[in-house]
């Protein structure tokens, strides 16, 4: 029997395969498979109307501008308007008030189509329900810019619940890290323990375990962390796994239902601002759930006793006999019959099983369940356990007016922080894979979803009929309708359709009554609320600290950056300017981080195709064998491809089979890795979506509105790049024509000899290390005895294109994203920022990739490098409002206004290109990056300078080619300095992604020698 449980629609989808399986015929199968091709070519047709749609749309049309400012009146509380002047200029306001900017009848129309376009996705589970919840989402902003109503992308980002979002997180995260230590594992042995082996007693605990923990942990997670010793306890006592799964799942809904922490419906509607401030705390919200919980937990189990009672064990004793007796009569009736005599054996040891497990007693069950699952660390149990009763004491003492500051989003976001600190995990990476993107992406996508229903005038549409259906019956009876039918119309939809949307929805329709009153707005502007004195030291000491962190490689650098980033709030909440958590997530350059990711889902897809690969192949095929040849056409390649993709992802990816091939023709392999990896810096120089740094200074605002595009920072870059090209592989010769071979045949024999002078009758180790060495020097001169011709065949039938369909669906969805990349530089396509179209590149491409599992597309993406960018762009704005940055563009620019005018413009794009430069080559490029930036700006909108952008662009841009000339060799030490991470350039720096490159080559290398060992 197998069990597979999905997390498709957070409720557990269970299938059990038995024994027997349909057979079907040959015409059944085929016409199966045209039924099957039918529905996928039907849905992926479906899907790319969609998609079209919104690109059409979103091309054409122009978005609201930030410095136009929407201010809805439907909110009784006091509103504040934030304006920024990027300009540095006095600039007038104008405030005009559209009620109604929409024509609400067909906005109803679209929205309702839309929603029951998401519901029938998710009910019939056509596709992934985060896929669907970002198509219908994208859908959504297409109808809204058909209506000439677009929204600008700051103000779809402003529709996410970031506070829920961050909650899930950091819930996550602790979890991730509370399911090493084996504690749940551990709980389901304690579970038996306690039961004493009695069968309804065990399933009790275990449904008060799951249940309790569920109140303050994700509901799923506990059930999936729960399912593997359960599934063998139920093996172990004979019993029905799926009933008792079952039984675990309701508990742990049940259970979840208790806190606001415990399922993510509950999650959207406590972190509501409109809610909390209704006086709905933590502490209150659980004291009214409480009863209902524990009474919906007496008659759960009450109902699942009265239903399992007769149907809990699964003995097939009985059935297995007769079973055997008459297999056993057809046998003497046909004694030649083999297939009959090997089932009557099966079914014999099947009954041996049977009895078998029967046999084993309590005791014996138990010892054996101990030594299995026990508690793995328990010091790293401990800490989390400090840590999680640190997020719930915060989460009850939000409830208090003197802790009103920690929102349920922080207590769980310190709390994971603190288990980081603690628990001292080298790789921050491994982390970050235990957080459910998917989930994170789908609450995402349904608040940006929702509140285009807003605007479209759906939400309110029905709000007006729930509140028409409530004011017909007598006012002492309104209370008791609405309640009724807010608890019924969600428990019925809820039944077909995920409860995530329904919550969605109905949190909309139930506070929409609240906003009926018209409101004054009052604008309060306050220069500089911060004593930049102070704020100068203190940032200036957040930025040192930093900078030691990522220099000295002492944690990972993505931790680094959030935990300075955390810090630096907390400076600005010392000098009494809180931000409000909007306007930290406005801090967020989101163009940045939507371009990367959707570059890296397309390089993710793509990887599967196994064309990198084969272009390593192409390139031996061309070079003809000719060493050089070899290692100019692998960097040409490399850097070509670096200017389209993320430089370090293309060296990752290029590595294994360059490695190979460094097998076979006796190279340097850490000499080549590192050439390739010098063109990768230099190709993803070329264009603004190559790299890291080029993708935050293009979309920048103020950068793109000053003309800085696609088209004309690839042709202003292209010069540049090639010099650097030249130059680079000049130098790569020189320091490389006398070693690049790496032939050891000499040294072997030597070796080979000396250890046979020393061998004895009795000593095993000497004559096992020269069998070692023999063994190599047969590989050493059976490698280069192969011919061209042979090694070239024997890598093509190994590194073939896997999957050429796939390949020319990547490359129509790549042809697509480059083409809006260069179209977005003319005016006939205003809306088509680099952003959205790779983000539209991704979205073509999952459609027609067709991926069943969306979870493995986002497994490819590198959380890391986003989370690092987005606590980057908030510690540097942190710094801007405690004044370092202002204080370093007014000592830069009176350096560059004490020289003459004529120099000015040199002197300053001098002190750009070498400031970032010199601090480059020590720290990771893209905090200074993120940081120059400021400062350039800010160069630029000096009145008294008067200095054009561009040209300061061009120097930052160019920074990255100053360091792959300060390469320190081709050795494994010095390499190790090199900085082959996000940031472009190969500084002294980001110790960590290079010693991925490294440890990839050396680690590929070792294997491919082992394995040709053996061969040999």
């Amino acid at each position: 029997m197998e069990i597979r449980l999905s997390r498709n629609r957070r409720s557990f989808l269970l299938q059990v395969n038995g024994d027997q399986s349909e057979e079907l015929t040959e015409q059944q199968q085929l016409r199966r498979a045209i039924r099957q091709r039918v529905y996928n070519f039907v849905k992926t047709g479906v899907f790319l109307v969609f998609w079209l749609f919104f690109t059409i749309l979103i091309s054409i049309s122009s978005p609201i501008e930030p410095h136009e400012v929407l201010i809805p009146l439907r909110s009784q509380e006091e509103q504040t308007v934030s304006l920024l002047n990027l300009y540095n200029e006095s600039t007038g306001i104008s405030v005009t008030i559209e009620p109604n900017p929409i024509d609400t009848t067909q906005g109803i129309i679209f929205g309702f189509l839309l929603l029951s376009f998401l519901y029938t996705l998710i009910i019939l589970d056509i596709t992934d329900r985060t896929f669907a919840a970002i198509l219908t989402a994208t859908a959504a902003i297409g109808v809204l810019s058909l209506m000439n109503s677009r929204p600008h992308l700051h103000t779809i980002i402003s529709w996410i619940d970031m506070e829920t979002l961050m909650l899930l997180f950091g819930m996550m995260v602790m979890v991730g890290i509370l399911s090493d230590t084996g504690v749940f594992d551990y709980l389901s042995v304690f579970a038996y323990q306690l039961s004493r082996g009695k069968i309804w007693f065990l399933i009790f605990y275990l449904c008060m375990f799951t249940g309790f923990l569920s109140a303050f942990l994700d509901n799923v997670t506990m059930v999936l962390l729960m399912v593997p010793v359960t599934i063998r306890l139920c093996e172990i006592l004979r019993l029905k796994t799926i009933l008792v799964l079952i039984s675990i799942a309701i508990f742990s809904n049940i259970g979840g239902t208790l806190t606001p922490v415990g399922d993510p419906p509950n999650v959207i509607i406590a972190t509501n601002p409109f809610v909390s401030a209704n006086g709905i705390e933590f502490l209150n919200f659980t004291l009214h759930m409480f009863p209902g919980v524990m009474v919906s937990n007496l008659l759960a189990y009450l109902m699942l006793y009265l239903m399992g009672r007769n149907k809990l064990v699964a003995t097939n004793e009985a059935g297995l006999l007769r079973s055997i007796r008459s297999l056993e009569k057809q046998l003497n009736d046909n004694k030649n019959n083999q297939n009959i005599r090997s089932r009557i054996d099966e079914l014999k040891d099947r009954l041996k099983n049977e009895h078998g497990e029967k046999s084993t007693d309590f005791h014996e069950t138990l010892a054996d369940m101990k030594e299995k699952y026990r508690i793995k660390d328990k010091v790293l149990l401990i800490k989390c356990c400090i840590c999680f009763g640190f997020a719930i004491c915060m989460f009850f003492l939000h409830s208090f007016p003197f802790m009103s500051g920690i929102n349920l989003c922080w207590a769980a976001m310190l709390g994971a922080l603190l288990l980081i600190i603690l628990a001292d995990k080298p790789n921050f990476k491994s982390i970050l894979k235990r957080v459910e993107w998917s989930t994170l992406i789908f609450f995402a996508s349904l608040f940006i979803f929702m509140e285009s229903l807003v605007e479209m005038g759906l939400i309110d549409w029905v709000g007006e009929l729930t509140i028409s259906v409530i004011l017909s019956v007598e006012k002492n009876y309104q209370l008791a309708v609405a309640i009724l039918l807010v608890l019924w119309v969600s428990a019925l939809t809820s039944a077909f359709v995920d409860n995530i949307p329904i919550t969605t929805m109905m949190l909309k329709v139930s506070l929409l009554n609240l906003y009926n009153e018209s409101t004054g707005m009052s604008v309060t502007i306050e220069p500089n609320p911060i004593d930049t004195t102070q704020g100068i030291i203190f940032g200036f000491l957040l930025l040192s600290f930093l900078y030691t962190l990522m220099m000295l490689d002492i944690t990972d650098r993505t931790f680094a950056a959030i935990l300075t980033a955390t810090a630096a709030i907390g400076v600005l909440s010392l000098m009494n300017s809180r931000p409000h958590l909007e306007t930290i997530i406005s801090w967020i350059d989101v163009e940045t981080l939507m371009l990367l990711f959707g570059m890296m889902v397309m390089v993710g897809i793509l990887s599967d195709t196994g064309v990198f690969d084969y272009v390593s192949v192409f390139a031996y095929q061309l070079s003809r064998g000719k060493i050089w040849f070899l290692i100019f056409y692998l960097c040409m390649f490399t850097g070509f491809l670096s200017a389209f993709f993320d430089n370090v992802s293309m060296v990752l990816l290029m590595v294994p089979v360059t490695i190979r091939l460094c097998e076979i023709l006796r190279l340097n392999t850490i000499f080549v890795v590192i050439s390739i990896a010098i063109f990768a810096n230099i190709g993803g120089t070329l264009t603004p979506v190559g790299d890291p740094p080029n993708v935050i200074t293009a979309t920048n605002f103020f950068v793109s509105a000053n003309g800085i595009h696609f088209l004309n920072f690839t042709l202003h870059m292209f010069p540049g790049v090639m010099v650097s090209n030249l130059l680079a592989f000049l130098m790569l010769y020189l320091m490389g024509r006398n070693n690049l071979v790496a032939s050891n045949e000499a040294g072997l024999l030597r070796s080979i000899r000396s250890l046979e002078k020393q061998l004895n009758s009795n000593n095993q180790n000497i004559r096992k290390r020269i069998d070692e060495l023999k063994d190599r020097l047969k590989y050493e001169i059976g490698e280069n005895s192969k011919n061209f011709q042979e090694t070239l065949a024997d890598m093509k039938e190994k590194c073939r294109i896997k999957d050429k369909t796939l390949l020319i669906k990547c490359c129509i969805c790549f042809g697509f994203a480059i083409c809006m990349f260069f179209f977005h530089s003319f005016p006939f396509m205003p809306g088509m920022k680099i952003c959205w179209a790779a983000m539209l590149g991704a979205l073509l491409l999952i459609i027609l990739a067709d991926k069943p599992y969306f979870d493995f597309i986002l497994k490819r993406v590198d959380w890391s490098t986003l989370i690092f960018f987005a606590s980057l762009f908030i510690f540097v704005e942190s710094l801007v409002k405690m004044g370092l940055i202002d204080w370093v563009g007014e000592s830069t620019i009176s350096v560059i206004l004490s020289v003459e005018k004529n120099y000015q413009l040199a002197v300053a794009i001098l002190l750009v290109l070498w400031v970032s430069a010199l601090t480059s080559a020590f720290v990771d490029n893209i905090p200074i990056t993120t940081m120059m930036l400021k400062v350039t700006i800010n160069l630029a909108t000096n009145s008294d300078l008067a200095l054009p952008l561009p040209p300061l662009i061009w120097a930052l841009s160019f920074v990255k080619l100053r360091h792959v000339y300060a390469m320190p060799g081709s050795r494994p030490g010095p390499c190790r300095g090199l900085s082959l991470g996000p940031g472009p350039g190969l500084g002294l720096s980001n110790k960590g992604r290079a010693d991925q490159v490294l440890n990839v080559a050396q680690g590929c290398q070792k294997r491919v020698r082992q394995k040709q060992i053996t061969f040999s």
